[in-house]
């Protein structure tokens, strides 16, 4: 099988669309950070109690962007932890409609849908979601990603620069992975990513996370990653949460024990993987 057939059956979203992509549930809670302008993107800033900027957090979000609650509070969470995080509007006001996660994916408590409209819901999200993908191509997305990476670098407040990034993100937290700029990265239940020729020039300590039932990246891409992390010699953390679908670490209902579980394991992950290299 040819290099770029290999490469294809490992980038599914470049050929297909999956409703777990934008499906998912909003979390309890306020977020304590602010949105400010910065390096020309709006962001969303939370940082440590004590205002410490010395270890950056660059948080890439899925593509529901930086106006999601749930990502708000996860970026929350790094800054309890001492980091001072950043999550710019990487999308430009283009980020996908919350409304979107109650259509594939509505509570339990929601009024229950007919298949008729369960379909219509799925086409139209599939719909919004091909076009926007392609509106946030690398050529248009990499550029700012880059830019803001070197803001970060060249602000004299900031010492370390960590990546986290979930679903469309993840993929960006996995190609930037460059040390230097960056210590270390954690990519949660990545979309999109080609095997694995993305993977070999990664030079930052690396942290996976997906799900068994993830369609997105699947237990194999998993274990893809690794071989390549070994043959680098570079440190990683790969893992395989048992039971969990694409976007459990940050769309995830909370309100199912397993899935909380899962979410708040991934969280701690994330933030030891950080203190590992950033604090040290």
């Amino acid at each position: 099988m040819s290099s770029s057939k290999e490469e294809a059956i490992k980038h599914p979203m470049s050929t297909t669309i999956s409703d777990c992509c934008a499906s998912g549930h909003l979390h309890e809670g306020e977020p304590n950070g602010r949105e400010e302008k910065v390096n020309g993107l709006d962001c969303y800033i939370t940082e440590p109690e004590d205002g410490d900027r010395r270890l950056v957090v660059l948080f890439i979000t899925d593509i529901f962007g930086y106006k999601l609650k749930n990502s708000k509070l996860l970026a929350d969470e790094y800054a309890k932890a001492g980091y001072y995080v950043y999550m710019p509007d990487f999308h430009q006001g283009d980020s996908l409609p919350e409304s979107l996660l109650n259509k594939i994916a509505p509570s339990e408590t929601a009024e229950p849908k007919s298949f008729f409209t369960k379909i219509t819901d799925t086409a139209s999200a599939i719909v919004q979601f091909g076009p926007w993908l392609f509106r946030h191509r690398d050529g248009v997305t990499k550029p700012l990603i880059e830019s803001f990476i070197s803001y970060i670098k060249n602000n004299t407040e900031h010492q370390k620069i960590a990546l986290v990034g979930f679903c469309w993100g993840g993929r960006h937290a996995i190609v930037f992975a460059q040390n230097p700029p960056i210590t270390c990265s954690v990519a949660c239940h990545p979309s999109n990513v080609s095997l694995p020729s993305e993977v070999y020039p990664v030079s930052a300590p690396t942290a996976i996370y997906a799900g068994s039932e993830d369609s997105m990246f699947p237990p194999s891409s998993c274990d893809t990653a690794k071989e390549v992390f070994e043959k680098l010699g570079i440190q990683y953390d790969v893992r395989v949460f048992e039971g969990q679908t694409h976007g459990f670490a940050v769309r995830g209902d909370l309100t199912k024990e397993a899935i909380n579980n899962a979410k708040e394991e991934c969280t701690k992950a994330t933030i030891a993987w950080f203190d590992k290299f950033m604090k040290k």
